[in-house]
């Protein structure tokens, strides 16, 4: 999604956009939770399920990192309050703390619970990103 709709405005062709716009509506489709607003953690055809039904934000980055490209400024003190939960978790050193430790798709809710909480490669990618977001739009 991201690099598609990144091309679609550098190169100016419409067919990217709407490509990007399908994945992104897929991912919805498929991983937005109708009762809460949150997302889970992962889906599978097979069994048609959501695994542990476990709903997790950085499992889908691309939905969280892409959405920006799509949200009107209506939006935007939403996204203010997650940049400043963010990075409150920054130390002092510059380090993401509370990054959940890489895992696949939980069978159990206790599997996910269980997961370690620390600064991981992955979570401080993330966060460069969103600053980068940050400072374009401040």
């Amino acid at each position: 999604m991201l690099t598609l709709s990144y091309l679609a405005e550098e190169t100016g062709r419409e067919d990217y956009l709407v490509e990007s716009v399908r994945q992104f509506l897929v991912h919805i489709k498929y991983l937005a939770d109708r009762k809460t607003g949150l997302w889970y953690h992962g889906w599978t055809f097979e069994g048609r399920h959501h695994f542990a039904e476990a709903l997790w934000a950085r499992g889908n980055c691309w939905y969280t990192a892409g959405v920006v490209d799509y949200l009107d400024a209506r939006y935007l003190h939403m996204g203010r309050r997650a940049a400043q939960a963010v990075i409150a978790q920054i130390s002092e050193d510059g380090t993401v703390q509370q990054v959940s430790y890489g895992t696949g798709m939980g069978a159990t809710l206790e599997a996910y619970r269980a997961i370690e909480l620390c600064p991981m490669t992955y979570g401080q990618a993330l966060t460069i990103l969103m600053l980068t977001e940050v400072r374009r739009i401040a």
